[in-house]
């Protein structure tokens, strides 16, 4: 028994049909790489559990937790910070440097400095992290895939 599509492929039967189909998935399996789909895939690829459960722990444990980030980044914290509270966790978020200056001499190191930088060399992003460090104050960083400044002042990179 051949079966025959659209006048131009045939087979010996239903499975090979679906061997050729399979074969022809598994051999051509092309991904266009700026689909929304692949970067999602790639960001899941790159996800360190175990510093994602660290991180968590470390902010379930402090005292208080401040985030802060520029432009476009401003918006994740203040997100960040709406999700937080609903879960009962101190948080608080300030986009004016000179209140997260002040902020950062009233932080110890029961308190969690949460900085969030797509490039991590965003310079306002760096003296918060600077003061902090100085301070003894932990600081989790969240920011693009390159190596940047801002991770290598970070206790926690993500």
């Amino acid at each position: 028994m051949n079966v025959y599509l659209k006048g131009t492929l045939t087979y010996d039967g239903f499975s090979h049909l679906k061997n050729s189909i399979k074969d022809e998935i598994d051999t051509t399996n092309f991904v266009d790489e700026e689909s929304s789909y692949y970067l999602i895939q790639k960001t899941f690829e790159l996800l360190d559990m175990e510093q994602i459960e660290r991180v968590t722990k470390l902010i379930h444990d402090a005292k208080h937790v401040f985030f802060f980030g520029v432009g476009d980044s401003a918006d994740f914290c203040e997100m960040m910070v709406r999700n937080l509270r609903v879960a009962g966790k101190g948080s608080e978020f300030s986009i004016h440097r000179h209140e997260v200056l002040h902020r950062i001499e009233l932080m110890n190191k029961q308190d969690v400095l949460f900085l969030i930088s797509l490039t991590g060399e965003t310079e306002q992003v760096l003296k918060m992290a600077e003061r902090a460090k100085e301070r003894g104050v932990t600081i989790v960083s969240l920011t693009h895939f390159s190596r940047n400044s801002l991770q290598k002042l970070a206790s926690f990179n993500l």
